[in-house]
């Protein structure tokens, strides 16, 4: 296994859909290591008092409240860039696609409810902010950059 080097990467959002790009030549399939796992938050048990006794209060799992994001680049000098995250909300990873081109590796991940993400990583208290209402207005353009990937991946498991 290498040592851990640094690699540039970026993200932007649309109401759908997160896109991440890690900015790095010539990869190959087998050099892209990309997992997703989903987190379930259990809100812990809250005692409150009723009707003079205490009874614990009924309480259900928040599901998929958060997802990791576990990304690994092979590079060509024998080093790796690993890129863990936890996600600032949940994704649907079955429909998460992943884009090796020769420039760099695209991940689109699929929101599990549409919403405008403050930060791509989770941070205390961090919320995510309904999309505004774009309706009333068409769209600038329908093409998109994700079309021109040599390799399209549907990223359901670990590969």
């Amino acid at each position: 296994m290498g040592v851990r080097v640094r690699c540039r990467h970026t993200w932007y959002q649309n109401e759908s859909f997160v896109y991440v790009t890690f900015y790095q030549r010539d990869l190959k399939q087998t050099d892209v290591k990309v997992q997703f796992e989903e987190k379930e938050v259990r809100m812990p048990p809250n005692i409150m008092a009723h009707s003079g006794s205490w009874l614990p209060r009924l309480h259900f799992p928040v599901h998929n409240t958060h997802a990791q994001l576990d990304v690994t680049l092979e590079l060509p000098d024998g080093t790796s860039f690993v890129f863990d995250a936890e996600l600032c909300d949940a994704i649907v990873p079955d429909q998460c696609i992943i884009a090796i081109n020769r420039a760099n590796v695209e991940i689109k991940l699929k929101k599990a409810r549409s919403g405008q993400w403050a930060n791509l990583e989770a941070k205390p208290g961090a919320v995510v902010n309904p999309w505004p209402d774009t309706s009333s207005t068409s769209p600038s353009s329908s093409s998109s950059s994700f079309g021109h990937h040599v390799f399209f991946f549907t990223a359901a498991c670990l590969f």
